[in-house]
């Protein structure tokens, strides 16, 4: 298991204390880590001038 699957898996779980926003945020860049075929990339740049 890489770092970044134990660490989210970890916040999913409930071993690392977290909001239930979180634990979503943690399952959904799980499936995403999974299966990355299914990845839609966005890119948003905000240029302060």
């Amino acid at each position: 298991m890489t770092p970044f699957e134990e660490y989210h898996t970890k916040i999913y779980d409930g071993t690392i204390v977290s909001c239930d926003k979180m634990k979503k945020v943690a399952e959904i860049l799980l499936e995403r880590f999974i299966s990355p075929e299914n990845i839609t990339l966005t890119l948003n740049l905000q240029i302060n001038q």
